[in-house]
């Protein structure tokens, strides 16, 4: 005879756990249903199995050849976009200098404005009646 845990009624199944006979032929047909149901799961994978069409050894020495061209052609693909976009950062880098340099030469010049604007409105006042007694 088998026995199998059962659930205390009391405690809400916390407490210890009664022991409850089960007789050997329950037992073997429970097993029985697991053991069916596992032959039903290799069986159906057998059968994917052969529905998968078996490749010979030069099937599967040209698919890894095909793999490692797609790879090649991947990394040169990969290698180009990277020089692509050092590229353009170094344009990029390049013309943000050239505007710095243009802002700095507006300022420059900007401010050379300002000073010949004020040259201009600057108006010496002289007496004349001080200079001409000398």
């Amino acid at each position: 005879m088998a026995t199998v845990a059962a659930g205390s009624k009391r405690g809400g199944g916390r407490g210890r756990k009664a022991l409850v006979a089960v007789l050997d032929n329950e037992a073997n047909i429970s097993a029985g249903k697991a053991a069916a149901q596992a032959g039903d799961l290799s069986a159906s994978s057998a059968q994917k199995a052969k529905r998968a069409p078996a490749r010979s050894g030069k099937a599967v020495v040209d698919d890894v050849a095909e793999l490692q061209g797609m790879l090649e052609r991947l990394r040169l693909e990969k290698e180009k976009a990277e020089e692509m976009v050092r590229e353009r950062d170094e344009v990029i880098r390049k013309k943000e200098e050239e505007i710095e340099t243009n802002e700095k030469e507006r300022e420059r010049l900007q401010a050379e404005l300002r000073k010949v604007q004020r040259a201009k409105e600057f108006k010496p006042t002289v007496v004349r009646s001080q200079i001409s007694r000398f």
